[in-house]
């Protein structure tokens, strides 16, 4: 099973030095912007430089978040430590802020040449961006920022992914003429982003434990697993399987935990087999899991294996969580990104091409037996990151097999 601990967002946490000039947690503002940005390029003092930024975007003091943004952007030299975090610290408010007039400053920055300020010019930041412009401001500042764009080209990652961040929070955009001419021109360009649909879809009902939620300076996603729900009506037929071959799975399954291997210190068994239906026989699903010799079963003895039912919304809410929030050391897809390789992995589960519209892989994928898997064997790392999904295909002669893991 797939467990997202509590995660914060971009943190200056420190400790308060003596004979420091920044203010102190709870103190106001009594200083100027100059004296602020004089005192940070070298401070150790990352708690009050925290706390001086949050006091301003409390009081929504937009403009001089701005101002303050603009003058470190401008320095021309990479920025220190302390620089690099109350810039993204910034953004982050200025996002956050909900206002048509935070998000005009915040598409207003100059996009930084240093690439580790994190800037929201880079790949990263737009995603995380995104999500936050989606989880707090209205979408029809986001259509009409849209409509006004004239399709700049340094403000198109941003707007992809907040289009995306916003369908996967309930918003519907294909009747909307400005995003559907901006995605056909995203489309024209071969932008990743420009298969998926702009509606959410069926499968994609159940994710809204998964989406972060964002407080004053932070970001936090609720402790969340697979689904603790009644186990579901299993036909008799699912269970008559016999397994008679293995060949190479489809390489798109391991879409959406790719990032853990990569990026952490994760592991992954993907198999697919051919199987043989043969008269029901009464033999637990698990039975049937343990003849595979799967490398992530190995060890477990006859009542260490669990398998249940699930649905497919289900199995997209567990694929969506592993690419969205990432691994132990990964720090995710975000949204939008992670909706796309959930997609991905469902085809190559379900034996469709991840490049097929959205709509037919959810057809094949609600026409395939779902369930999930854990295991208390050496492979599972059982600390946060598990995953175990089965899914016996349409043609009821297919079965493919996504185990993952990861650790900190």
């Amino acid at each position: 099973m797939l467990r997202c601990p509590m995660a914060t967002g971009p943190s200056l946490d420190g400790m308060h030095r003596r004979g420091s000039s920044m203010p102190r947690k709870g103190s106001r503002v009594d200083i100027s912007d100059q004296e602020f940005l004089a005192g940070l390029t070298n401070s150790n003092n990352w708690q009050a430089q925290q706390d001086f930024i949050h006091d301003l975007a409390k009081r929504r003091a937009v403009g001089r978040l701005a101002g303050i943004a603009s003058q470190l952007i401008q320095r021309g030299r990479a920025l220190t430590p302390p620089e690099a975090g109350v810039l993204v610290q910034i953004e982050d408010s200025l996002a956050l802020t909900g206002t048509a007039e935070a998000l005009g400053l915040l598409l207003r920055l100059p996009p930084s040449d240093d690439r580790s300020a994190q800037s929201w010019g880079s790949r990263i930041r737009d995603r995380e961006l995104a999500c936050r412009l989606a989880s707090s401001t209205p979408a029809s500042h986001l259509v009409a920022t849209i409509d006004q764009s004239r399709f700049r080209t340094q403000w198109q990652e941003l707007l992809a992914c907040w289009v995306q961040e916003a369908i996967l929070r309930g918003h519907r955009f294909d009747a909307s003429p400005p995003v559907l001419k901006f995605w056909r021109r995203l489309r024209d360009g071969g932008h990743p982003l420009s298969g998926l649909p702009l509606q959410p879809l069926e499968m994609e009902q159940e994710i809204s434990e998964v989406l972060p939620q964002y407080g004053p300076g932070s970001a936090s996603y609720s402790p969340w697993e697979q689904p603790e729900l009644a186990p579901l009506p299993v036909a008799p037929e699912v269970f008559a399987f016999r397994a008679q071959a293995e060949r190479a799975p489809e390489p798109s399954s391991e879409s959406a935990i790719s990032g853990w291997v990569a990026k952490s210190n994760g592991r992954v068994e993907s198999r697919l087999y051919d199987v043989k239906p043969e008269r029901p026989d009464g033999f637990a699903m698990d039975v049937r899991l343990r003849a595979l010799d799967l490398a992530c079963l190995r060890g477990a003895g006859p009542d260490q294996v669990s398998v249940r039912a699930i649905t497919p919304g289900d199995g997209f809410s567990i694929l969506f969580g592993a690419s969205a929030h990432g691994g132990a050391y990964d720090r995710g897809e975000n949204g939008a990104y992670g909706r796309l390789n959930a997609w991905r992995s469902i085809a190559g589960l379900v034996g469709a091409r991840p490049e097929d519209e959205t709509g037919a892989i959810e057809a094949e994928a609600n026409a395939s037996y779902w369930y999930s898997f854990d295991a208390e064997s050496e492979w599972f790392c059982h600390v946060a990151w598990d995953v175990g999904l089965m899914v016996i295909r349409k043609d009821r002669r297919t079965m493919a097999i996504l185990a993952a893991t990861d650790t900190d």
